[in-house]
């Protein structure tokens, strides 16, 4: 796992036995964005983000925190 603010993110992820690849799929992204996302070289929008939210049922502040 990166050292990065995505952490719990990528927790997620694991707990619920999930990959990138999915989550990518499930917000219309490419994979190798959502892994450049993840690892903090593209900026990931706040649209990504609400999307995420949504397919993931988390909130905001939990996934993404400050």
């Amino acid at each position: 796992m990166s050292s990065n603010k995505f952490q719990p993110l990528e927790f997620w992820l694991r707990e619920n036995e999930r990959s990138k690849s999915w989550l990518a799929r499930k917000i219309d992204v490419s994979p190798s964005l959502m892994n450049l996302m993840i690892a903090g070289k593209r900026t990931m929008s706040e649209y990504h983000k609400t999307n995420i939210c949504y397919v993931t049922d988390v909130p905001a502040d939990e996934l993404f925190p400050q």
